[in-house]
């Protein structure tokens, strides 16, 4: 049985233990406080010399690389505009991904009088590249190679934005408006083009400024993707145009049954 001078010697005992321990537990918080406070700085440290850096280099991330098919034979005058296009179609038919493979198929099927053959390859997708809405950039005809997908302006680069834009025609298929992927896609494509091409922002024209049409649709960020180029061409002077008369790239060609163009 416990007495109570030995309940007292063991009190004593814990008070003593209790006091011994608290200075050593506010020094372990204080250690653990100072630990964190150190990483907090190092992480507003690297923070800071990252914006800096990206302040420094550009602040657009990496835009994706091209499909490798920029360069082809020097003897191909080169052309001298850009057309940007809507698909007109959900990203998604039946299962299968809407993208440049798919639109060779069905413009091969829909207008084989599109086709036509460049350097012993036959063509039959009317676009020079096609943009997916993960902004992945495909390569459709060869720049050098005459287009089908706006008549009379068929030697200029045509590029195909995947999805229904407009607010008039097929307005809930997906995606019905561009991705920020795609916009950037877009972007990088037109000013790597624009300084290999010499082609100036006022050459990068939507497919309904030039036919009577609604693409891309009034919801492409036409006024936004011009702006981007219009800063990129300022401090890029290879952008300009050259001055001489764009040759028409249809010359030395073997086309298919018929001349390609589309309204």
């Amino acid at each position: 049985m416990v007495t109570g001078t030995e309940r007292r010697k063991a009190q004593t005992m814990e008070g003593a233990s209790a006091a011994y321990y608290r200075p050593w537990r506010r020094r372990r918080r204080r250690k653990r406080v100072r630990r964190l406070l150190l990483l907090a700085g190092l992480i507003a440290v690297f923070c800071l010399l990252r914006a800096t850096w990206r302040s420094l280099s550009g602040s657009r991330a990496p835009a994706p690389p091209l499909p490798g098919a920029l360069g082809e034979r020097d003897h191909y005058p080169d052309p001298p505009g850009i057309v940007l296009h809507a698909s007109e179609s959900p990203a998604v038919i039946e299962g299968q991904r809407m993208d440049a493979a798919m639109l060779e198929r069905i413009h091969a099927h829909d207008h084989p009088g599109w086709a036509t053959v460049f350097e012993g390859k036959t063509y039959h997708i009317g676009y020079h590249y096609v943009i997916l809405p993960d902004g992945t950039i495909q390569q459709g005809r060869p720049d050098h190679c005459i287009g089908a997908h706006t008549r009379k302006h068929n030697t200029w680069i045509g590029i195909c934005v995947i999805g229904a834009f407009s607010s008039i025609s097929n307005p809930h298929w997906k995606p019905s408006t561009p991705s920020r992927k795609q916009v950037r896609s877009t972007v990088a494509l037109c000013e790597r083009l624009m300084s290999r091409y010499h082609i100036p922002p006022g050459k990068v024209k939507r497919h309904r400024d030039i036919r009577m049409t609604w693409c891309p649709g009034s919801r492409f960020p036409y006024a936004r993707i011009m702006k981007a180029l219009r800063a990129y061409a300022a401090v890029h002077p290879e952008t300009r145009s050259m001055g001489a008369p764009a040759m028409s790239v249809a010359s030395g060609l073997r086309k298919g049954p018929s001349r390609p163009g589309v309204e």
